[in-house]
C-alpha cells in the first residue's frame, strides 16, 4: 500500500489505532452500582503549514495518507442475577485527515 521510497518526496503516513474495551459483571449475581463506560478518542493526521495551496496545487510527491481505526466496546452483566445500577456506554470519536495552516489552503 504504501512505499517507503515516497517519503522521501514529502509524503506523509499517519496512522492511528485505538481500542477501549471493558468486561464487566459478567457471571452470576454481580452488582454494579455505577455506570460503565468505553471510550475511545483519536485524531489521525498533519497539522501545521504546507506549501501546497499556495503554489496552486499539490507538489510532487506531497501526499497525505492517513488511516484510524478506532473501536469502543462493553461487554456488561451477561448471565444470571446481574445488576447493573447505571448507564452502559460505548463510544468512540474519530477525526482522521489534515488540518492544514494558512499556505495549505
Amino acid at each position: 500500500m504504501f512505499e517507503d521510497w515516497r517519503s522521501s518526496f514529502g509524503t506523509d503516513l499517519n496512522q492511528g489505532y485505538n481500542s477501549a474495551d471493558v468486561y464487566a459483571g459478567n457471571g452470576i449475581g454481580n452488582d454494579i452500582g455505577g455506570t460503565v463506560m468505553a471510550l475511545a478518542d483519536q485524531d489521525v493526521g498533519d497539522q501545521g503549514l504546507d506549501l501546497a495551496g499556495f503554489f496552486g496545487g499539490p507538489l510532487v510527491g506531497d501526499i497525505d495518507i492517513n488511516i484510524g481505526v478506532n473501536t469502543a466496546n462493553v461487554v456488561v452483566g451477561n448471565g444470571a442475577f446481574n445488576d447493573i445500577g447505571g448507564d452502559v456506554i460505548a463510544a468512540a470519536t474519530q477525526t482522521v485527515g489534515d488540518t492544514e495552516g494558512l499556505l495549505g489552503l
